[in-house]
């Protein structure tokens, strides 16, 4: 039998997640983690502030594989199964990764459940958090044009034709202006 070694992950993806800080996260899977046994060495907390839903394309993740791959730890220890891989595909292939090598994956907070009903969960669950994510993303989107809109900015960037755009300095604060590009005519 392995000893029974193991790593931590964690993730932050936005700045409102201070209520569960990479510190929280770590306290918590090391205390869980010790509680069932288990040593944690440092070169094994690993984690990411990663925005992007690839999560799973993350340097740190590939640490995190490697050490499965390599049965080199028995479990994986995160605050929480949201906390993982965030595209539905990957948290299934992460799941696999961990089932194949006999690398157990346990949260703080929530199970993740087993057998062929525990994948589709999970893949659900991965799925709405997605889709919570796209909308949230695609609102900021809409509001940057939005107020781009009222404020008479091309949403685009790009001026229209007959057009160019530069800034003006107007107490200290750079004020977007319109110009007609002038025309010349040519003479024969």
């Amino acid at each position: 039998m392995r000893e029974k070694t193991a790593a931590i992950w964690w993730r932050v993806s936005t700045d409102d997640q201070r209520e569960i800080s990479p510190d929280t996260q770590i306290g918590e899977a090391l205390a869980l983690a010790e509680q069932e046994g288990y040593s944690v060495p440092p070169e094994n907390v690993i984690g990411t502030d990663w925005s992007s839903l690839s999560v799973w394309d993350s340097p740190t993740m590939g640490q995190i594989k490697a050490l499965v791959q390599g049965r080199a730890i028995t479990a994986i220890f995160m605050y929480d199964a949201d906390r993982g891989p965030a595209k539905p595909a990957n948290r299934l292939m992460f799941r696999a990764l961990c089932e194949e090598n006999g690398v157990a994956v346990r949260c703080c907070h929530g199970e993740i459940a087993g057998g062929e009903m525990g994948e589709l969960m999970e893949f659900i669950s991965a799925w709405s958090k997605e889709k919570q994510v796209r909308r949230a993303q695609q609102g900021a989107k809409d509001g940057l044009r939005d107020r781009a809109k009222k404020r008479g900015l091309p949403t685009n960037g790009i001026a229209p034709l007959g057009y160019h755009f530069r800034y003006q300095d107007l107490n200290g604060k750079k004020i977007p202006v319109w110009n007609r590009i002038p025309t010349t005519r040519w003479r024969k």
